[in-house]
């Protein structure tokens, strides 16, 4: 990657707006982990959790449930974005080339299956209708496979490093059944901690050059779709 192009990554991820590489330019994923952190209750600079949405103003408004849901909301779609964006260079494409699969496997330490599967399940069913259980699949005799593919979720503030508890049982897509045992738990203090790890190990891998673009338009595809003019 030439020192142009790396320059032009590494303002990806500032949080000054506009960037200071492109004063007329703003980076869409500098924005949104802006808005992570801040909803997520985070130090805007570092990152760092510090409770700061649990202030008196968001108990009376009612703004606590919110903000931290659309805060995991964020950190999901950046997830997929550096998986879609980002590879080690001359590795080939990960598993079905899904975003935050790719950034799971390639930049975190989780490495089982089942979590990396039900993590991008939640960015399905919060990003696209911002709920917490996928749709039903119909015409599944299958209820082993069934089960793969359907999940509802539960969302805590306790704190767990292993980010993700399975449930106990497969849930299988019977809306009336309301058993955390069929729950597949997300610890969001935690899972947000690990974004920020994995920004801070592309961040890393990047200055060591280690990275390429995967998108096909190289940095005219990543200036058209994840930049925007300010």
């Amino acid at each position: 990657m030439d020192e142009k192009h790396k320059d032009i990554i590494n303002h990806l991820f500032e949080l000054q707006m506009p960037s200071s590489g492109d004063i007329s330019r703003i980076s869409n994923i500098g924005s949104i982990l802006k808005a992570a952190r801040y909803l997520s209750g985070r130090n805007l600079e570092t990152g760092i959790y510090e409770m700061n949405e649990l202030t008196i103003n968001n108990v009376l408004v009612g703004l606590i449930h919110p903000f931290q849901f659309a805060g995991v909301m964020c950190y999901l779609i950046l997830l997929e974005q550096i998986g879609t964006i980002f590879r080690f260079i001359n590795e080939p494409s990960c598993h079905n080339n899904k975003g935050i699969i790719c950034a799971l496997k390639k930049f975190s330490n989780l490495n089982d299956e089942k979590k990396t599967k039900s993590i991008d399940a939640l960015r399905n069913s919060l990003t696209h209708r911002f709920g917490l259980a996928t749709e039903k699949k119909q015409n599944k005799p299958d209820k082993s496979d069934k089960s793969d593919k359907q999940y509802k979720f539960i969302l805590s503030i306790e704190r767990n490093k292993g980010i993700v508890k399975l449930p106990i049982s497969p849930w299988l897509g019977d809306f009336s059944d309301k058993s955390e045992d069929t729950s597949t738990t997300i610890y969001m203090i935690d899972f947000a901690d690990m974004v920020e790890q994995i920004i801070d190990k592309v961040k890393n891998e990047i200055n060591l050059e280690n990275l390429e673009l995967k998108l096909k338009d190289g940095v005219d595809e990543l200036y058209a779709r994840y930049t925007c003019i300010f």
